[in-house]
Order: C-alpha cells, then sequence, then structure tokens
C-alpha cells in the first residue's frame, strides 16, 4: 500500500539545497517517510520506505527488496535513519540512507493520524 503525503513542509534555505533531485523529494516529505518508517520498524522490523519518484508516494518494504540492498538495510540506526529507495515502475533508481530532523521516533509521535488516512473506533 502506498500513502501519498499531503503536503511538503520541512525545507532548507534555498541556497543549502542538494542539486540532487531524489533527495529534494525526500527532504520535501521527510516527516512523513520518517514517520512511516518508524511505525513499519515497529510492527515489522527493518526494512526500506519506498518513493515513487513520479507521484511520491510513499510504502514500506520489510527487509530488503533484494540482495544488493540488503547490507544498507542491516546496518542503518533506525532511531535515526531511514533507507528510502526511490523507484519507477519495477525499477529501483537508487537507495539512500537519510538521517533528518525530525528523527524518525519524534516524526512518528507528532505526525496525525490523518496523514496515514486511519481511524479508529
Amino acid at each position: 500500500m502506498f500513502i501519498e503525503p499531503e503536503s511538503a513542509s520541512w525545507l532548507l534555505p534555498e541556497h543549502d539545497q542538494p542539486e540532487n533531485i531524489h533527495l529534494i523529494l525526500i527532504m520535501l516529505r521527510w516527516a512523513f517517510i520518517a514517520a512511516l518508517a518508524w511505525g513499519e520498524y515497529v510492527k515489522h522490523g527493518r526494512g526500506m520506505a519506498m518513493m515513487h519518484i513520479d507521484d511520491g508516494g510513499v510504502g514500506y518494504c520489510p527487509g530488503s527488496p533484494c540482495e544488493c540492498h540488503r547490507e544498507m538495510v542491516d546496518r542503518y540506526d533506525p532511531e535515526r535513519e531511514v533507507v528510502v529507495g526511490v523507484y519507477r515502475e519495477d525499477d529501483i533508481l537508487n537507495v539512500y540512507i537519510v538521517s533528518g530532523w525530525p528523527a524518525p521516533p519524534d516524526a512518528y509521535l507528532i505526525t496525525p493520524a490523518e496523514r496515514f488516512r486511519l481511524t479508529a473506533h
């Protein structure tokens, strides 16, 4: 299941923006990606957030989607970092270990359930 974040909220000043479009898109969605990754890590263990390059939808893949990225998934610090795979169709374009503010556990605590389209009964 892929979830599209509602808004881009975490930006660096224009002169500090990275030139890599993938990193810019990850930064724009950082709080949401970090929150999703932490929630899924708690439920399923280590894994990788997967962001679709065209629509920005983000999902979570428990474990590693392939052997070539297993080392990254095995070594990241889930309390500070997220492994983010950027993909289009069936191709993983690149994989990054990203950290930012807020840290994943804090992002999870401050992200409203509506952002995940969750309901409580």
